[in-house]
């Protein structure tokens, strides 16, 4: 896997992370309500790689 890839799959998994668990359950319970698929969030990921990428940033592993 390419190094840019593989942030793009973090982005990602962030990304549904974020929209499938409910933050303000204190048991981790997964809110019904808002989901997104994988799809969904590999596009928003590519989406933010790219306006970083346009913007000027580059993304380097430390």
């Amino acid at each position: 896997m390419s190094e840019e890839n593989h942030v793009l799959v973090l982005i990602a998994e962030a990304i549904h992370k974020a929209n499938f668990i409910d933050p303000s359950s204190t048991t981790g319970v997964k809110d019904a309500h808002h989901r997104s698929n994988e799809e969904d969030s590999a596009h928003l990921a590519k989406a933010v790689v790219a306006a970083l990428h346009a913007a000027g940033y580059k993304i380097v592993k430390g």
